[in-house]
């Protein structure tokens, strides 16, 4: 099985958090730069959620922590399996056919149990 042959049993959502949580040190995000005090939002509250942007970092920093839950609750054959088609490992292992796929479905029913997929 190809590597995009992987990617395409990854359901979207599943995806994008996974690709979230292998890559977010490295993803760039344009921060708009408008003004704390922005329609809708409190200035300086003790939430600390003055702007959109500190609104989406706050719910893209919980997806990836339960995300990462998730993924460490896996065995150690499904997590390889699922580094393999992220492109995080060489598929230089052999997994039995069903890990994958397995992997996935655990992955996906803790994810929307939680609330993040």
């Amino acid at each position: 099985m190809t590597r995009e042959e992987m990617l395409y049993m990854i359901p979207p959502g599943v995806f994008r958090l996974l690709n979230m949580m292998f890559f977010r040190f490295r993803v760039w995000r344009p921060r708009v730069g408008y003004p704390s005090v922005s329609a809708g939002f409190a200035s300086g509250g003790a939430v600390g959620i003055d702007s959109i942007e500190d609104m989406e970092e706050e719910a893209d920093t919980y997806a990836v922590g339960v995300t990462e839950a998730a993924y460490d609750e896996l065995n150690t054959a499904e997590r390889i399996a699922i580094r393999v088609a992220m492109g995080q490992e060489a598929a230089v292992w052999a997994w039995r056919d069903g890990v994958l796929e397995s992997a996935i479905e655990k992955l996906e029913s803790r994810l929307r149990r939680n609330g993040v997929c």
